[in-house]
């Protein structure tokens, strides 16, 4: 059995990798709000706000929709996943692989190919998490606080990196 911590995620694979996995988020801690704790159904539009959002800074930080918080949960999921090129399940993983994946638990089909997933989306310059991360030929999964998930390279697991000059979030 394979466990991976995460800040917030635990993801564990039993021996077959390809056969079962689970990411489980903690339970909440109480007194403390949890990002998906206010959750609409409706995925379809990741570009609106939430209207119980205040104008207090870190209230407006910790409002991410529906759509973004399962993305990002499900990125979150899948670290530690071998890279393989052109690989989207649990048992590898390109970056586009990994960005298709995601997406899809939230119920948004994108095609595997990084310069397809950058180009169908909207350009924004206030990422949010969920929102895709894309560079000239890779793309990664904006997490927040200035980090992303992202797959990168053969011999590397995908992992949370911090997100480097240059970036291009996208929405869908």
């Amino acid at each position: 059995m394979t466990t991976v911590e995460v800040p917030d995620i635990e993801w564990t694979a039993e021996e077959d990798v390809t056969a079962s996995a689970t990411a489980e988020a903690p339970a909440a801690v109480p007194g403390t709000a949890t990002p998906a704790a206010d959750q609409s159904d409706s995925a379809a539009s990741r570009s609106e706000t939430r209207s119980d959002a205040t104008s207090d800074t870190s209230a407006r930080q910790a409002a991410v929709n529906a759509a973004g918080g399962d993305i990002v949960s499900v990125a979150l999921g899948l670290t530690g996943i071998p890279y393989v090129y052109g690989g989207e399940s649990l048992g590898g993983l390109d970056c586009s692989g990994l960005v298709k994946y995601a997406y899809a638990a939230a119920g948004i089909n994108l095609p595997h190919s990084s310069s397809a997933q950058a180009a169908g989306g909207t350009i924004v310059s206030d990422p949010q998490p969920g929102d895709i991360v894309s560079y000239p030929g890779h793309v990664a999964i904006y997490i927040g606080g200035g980090q992303m998930v992202e797959a990168t390279v053969p011999g590397r697991l995908s992992q949370i990196s911090p997100v480097r000059a240059g970036a291009t979030y996208v929405r869908y």
